[in-house]
This record gives C-alpha cells, sequence and structure tokens, in this order.
C-alpha cells in the first residue's frame, strides 16, 4: 500500500557518547550542538539507528525532515543546522549497508504450481486475501488488487479454480465479510486507500458491497473523504449484536486517524454509523478486533507505522473508550512495520503476535534490520520479543504447523524493488521463504523463491485437500503488469 515518508525528523542516533563542546548559537545561527540535534529529532519518536541509511543517505533525509517539520505547521522547535546534523549522523553510520546471505537449509517440502487465473481479468498487485473457508472444505477466499481496484472471490471448485468479480473500488487495501442486515446474501466491507502514491488529498472511502438476489453487490459508501483507509473491521462494542464499524485510516504525515463508527440502526440494508476519532494518529494499517480480554466486549489491536513503529492493544472499556497499551515498539522510526497477525504462537492458550518489518515502499532500501519477530504474551505489556529471521522486504508472514510436527512454523514474502535486489550478490535475498521451528524454539530458513522479490501478501491453506498447509503467494509485481497466474506452493512431505 504506499506507506509515507518518516514523520518529522527521522535522522539522527543516539551518538551523544562522542565528545563535543556545547556551542551557544546566537540569534542568527542555526545550533549545531549535539544537545540542540537530539532536542529537536527526538521530540515526536526515538532517535533512529545510524545504520538504518548509509552516510551518503543522511543529507538527503536530514534535509527530507527538517522540510516536513516545516510543513507540519510547528513552530516550538528550533531547527538545527543542516551540516552539523548531518554530520552528526554520519559519525556513526556505516560507509555502506552491508546484506549478508542468510543460512538455508534445502527445501524438501514445497513445489511450485502456477494456478492459471481463469478470466480476462487479471490480477496485478494483490494487497490483501481474506480466506472465508473452514479447514475441511474446499479453498475459497477473497482477494483485493490495489493496482486495478478489483474484488473478486475465488473458490476451487469440483470444476477447477473459478474467480467471481464482486465490483471495483479505487485502490483496496483491504476486504472482508460481514453481515449487517443478516439476510442469506454474503455482504463484504472494503477499504479503500483512494489513491496508490501518497499524498494528503482525502480520497480514501470505505464501502459496503450488499449481495444481492441476483447480479453482482451493490456498492454503498460508508464514507468518502477520508485520506487513505487502510483497514476497516466490524467491532461490536458493547455486545449487544449490533455491528459497529473500525476504520485504521493511514493518511500522510498530519493527517489520518483510527476511527469507530457506531450502528445507529438500519437503513434498506446499510448501516447508519456516528462517527468518532478514537485516537488520532495517523500510520495504522492493521487493526484486528477481538475479545483478547474475554470480558464480552470486542478489543483490538493495530499495527501503527510511519514513525510511530509500534503494535498496540485497545481494550475496550464501553462506551466507546478504550485502554491503549504498548505491544511492542521498534527501537528505529525507520523500521518499516508492514504486518501483524494474532496467533497462539507458542501454544499456551493465549494470544501472541506475528510481527514483520520490511516495508520498503517509503524509501525503497533493503535493511539489515528487516525481518520477522513473535511477540510472546506473558500476561504483560510489552510482549517478549523473539527474533524469527532477518528477511529484508519482509512484508507479510502467516503461521501454522506446515510440516506437522505439532508447532508452528512461519512462512513469508517479500517485496523489493528489481534494481535495488541487483545492488547485492546473487542470492542474498529471499521472495518467499518458510522457517522451520525447532524443539530449541529456532527455526530453519527454507527459500523457496530467491532474489524475485514481488509479493505483499500470502496465506497457508490447504489447497488440495490433503490435510496439509499450502502456501498461496499472489502477484504484487513493481511494474503493476497483469499476472496470468498465481504461484501455489505445494506441501509435499
Amino acid at each position: 500500500m504506499r506507506p509515507t515518508l518518516l514523520c518529522i525528523l527521522c535522522v539522527l542516533a543516539t551518538g551523544c557518547h562522542r565528545g563535543e563542546t556545547e556551542s551557544s548559537p546566537s540569534a542568527n545561527t542555526a545550533p549545531t550542538s549535539h544537545k540542540a540535534i537530539v532536542a529537536f529529532c527526538a521530540d515526536c519518536h526515538t532517535l533512529p539507528n545510524p545504520a538504518s541509511f548509509d552516510q551518503a543517505r543522511w543529507q538527503e533525509e536530514v534535509e527530507q525532515g527538517i522540510r516536513i517539520y516545516r510543513q507540519s505547521g510547528r513552530s516550538d522547535l528550533v531547527i538545527p543546522d543542516v551540516d552539523a546534523t548531518v554530520a552528526f549522523f554520519r559519525a556513526d553510520a556505516p560507509d555502506e549497508i552491508v546484506i549478508s546471505k542468510p543460512e538455508r537449509v534445502p527445501n524438501d517440502r514445497f513445489v511450485e504450481k502456477p494456478i492459471p487465473w481463469p478470466s480476462d481479468n487479471k490480477p496485478a498487485s494483490i494487497s490483501s486475501i481474506r480466506v472465508l473457508s473452514d479447514d475441511d472444505e474446499l479453498p475459497r477466499f477473497l482477494l483485493s488488487d490495489m493496482w486495478t481496484g478489483a474484488l473478486t472471490m475465488a473458490e476451487v471448485t469440483e470444476k477447477g479454480f473459478q474467480v467471481t468479480e464482486l465490483g471495483n473500488v479505487s485502490h483496496p487495501a483491504h476486504i472482508e465479510p460481514v453481515d449487517w442486515d443478516q439476510d442469506e446474501y454474503p455482504d463484504y466491507l472494503v477499504a479503500d486507500l483512494g489513491t496508490l502514491n501518497p499524498q494528503s488529498e482525502h480520497q480514501g472511502s470505505v464501502w459496503l458491497l450488499r449481495g444481492q438476489p441476483s447480479g453482482p453487490p451493490q456498492r454503498h459508501a460508508l464514507k468518502l473523504g477520508l485520506s487513505r483507509v487502510a483497514d476497516a473491521r466490524t467491532i461490536d462494542i458493547e455486545n449487544d449484536g449490533e455491528l459497529d464499524l473500525l476504520v485504521a485510516d493511514f493518511g500522510l504525515h498530519f493527517v489520518g486517524s483510527i476511527h469507530l463508527a457506531t450502528n445507529q440502526g438500519l437503513r434498506e440494508g446499510v448501516p447508519e454509523l456516528d462517527w468518532q476519532v478514537i485516537d488520532p494518529r495517523p500510520g495504522t494499517i492493521s487493526s484486528p478486533t477481538i475479545d483478547f480480554d474475554q470480558d464480552g466486549r470486542t478489543d483490538f489491536f493495530a499495527l501503527i507505522t510511519q514513525h510511530y513503529e509500534m503494535v498496540e492493544f485497545h481494550r475496550n472499556l464501553g462506551d466507546g473508550r478504550f485502554e491503549k497499551n504498548v505491544v511492542f515498539h521498534a527501537e528505529d522510526p525507520a523500521s518499516g512495520s508492514s504486518s501483524i497477525e494474532l496467533v497462539d504462537f507458542d501454544q499456551d492458550g493465549d494470544l501472541d503476535v506475528l510481527y514483520t518489518n520490511g516495508d520498503t515502499f517509503d524509501d525503497g532500501l533493503a535493511k539489515p534490520n528487516h525481518g520477522i519477530k513473535w511477540l510472546e504474551n506473558e500476561g504483560s505489556f510489552p510482549f517478549t520479543v523473539h527474533e524469527v529471521a532477518v528477511m529484508p522486504g519482509c512484508y507479510r508472514a502467516v503461521s501454522g504447523d506446515i510440516d506437522g510436527d505439532g508447532d508452528t512454523d512461519i512462512a513469508a514474502v517479500a517485496y523489493l524493488a528489481t534494481e535495488e535486489v541487483a545492488k547485492y550478490p546473487e542470492d542474498t535475498f529471499d521472495g518467499v521463504a518458510w522457517f522451520e521451528q525447532q524443539d530449541d524454539g529456532s527455526f530453519l530458513r527454507h527459500s523457496l523463491r530467491k532474489n524475485t522479490c514481488e509479493a505483499a501478501t500470502c496465506v497457508l491453506i490447504d489447497w488440495d485437500g490433503d490435510r496439509d498447509l499450502d502456501l498461496l503467494v499472489p502477484p504484487s509485481t513493481a511494474d503493476h503488469q497483469p499476472q496470468d497466474a498465481l504461484r501455489l506452493y505445494v506441501n509435499q512431505p
């Protein structure tokens, strides 16, 4: 989905250990001291890691950060000297970014198989997959295409793979099934960015595709004029059986927020909603809902990107109020958080979080701190962080018992521009990989596709009905050319 540039100044490291002499700037001189530089940078986020960019890049990052601050309309901070700021950061930045080839073990489980697309309206940039089928059913799932705007129902039938076009919006980021009117015709909730490129214009929307007795669903606008809507989920705020709406408006820089829209009743099957902002910060890209504390009220988690780079749990207190708890906070505001999945990863009866960071839509750069973590719920906040693997460009990870040994494994995909991949030695990057959990909690890495990193989402699903998990990887190519097939990795133990 094109996350935005970092907010305010993501330019400095914690390098205050370096010796210096404090300066007292005159009225016409921008301050050059480390203290003044850090005070400016750390005002709205943590101090970035100098290793996030090489030395040459920091001139651009500093100038960009100061420009964004000026655009914010704020005037309460003192802007430090540009040259001093660049020099400050470059002192601990590497000459060049080094990404080592990962240790891999041979893949002897998955066999790649293309699934031909059965219609002329071929996918180009799939942003989300929502599985609808149960484990004992033939696969049935929803797809949203960021580039073409297509919303599709796909299913495996006795006659083969079939697709049904549900409709189109501008740039859909997410699609969910929903049943406000409780009739026999399926409805769908769609989060629409409204624009592919990051911008502050309010073109985002939330749509309802309402099922009909015959023909395609009817499209109804639940909300127009939002900034860039990345996610929309139903949520029962009062546990009264009436579905309300939670909307993650990703936005850009200074616009965007999390909205709660409470259900005021239906008019011809479409809800009338009362809207309020419950979190004014931009940058939320995922907001899964669940009754986490089992108190009968639906809570939600939020993955907040831009310069916040954190996972939060919002506990439902009733009356539209939520208590915010930090589950995880990345150390670097340029981490590039990209996805979360709620799962009982260690199978101890509570929910943990599978987390990835590898978003490169902002700066286009592969980074050695990109990868996969799982966040362990030990009954308090924040959760305990467990490193799984480094995976530059990692955009999505999903979990399941891939090898059938009873523990939780991981599959993941990466999205990197071809020109970025070409900067590094061959076989440095995994575009598709799975990670086999060992008895000691470590993971063996199996590469399924090297150096071609063109997927933004994936799903584990029993495609062929043999009771093991296959990996479906739809296209999300950088050139947005329509693709003739989905990519399926068939599990063959």
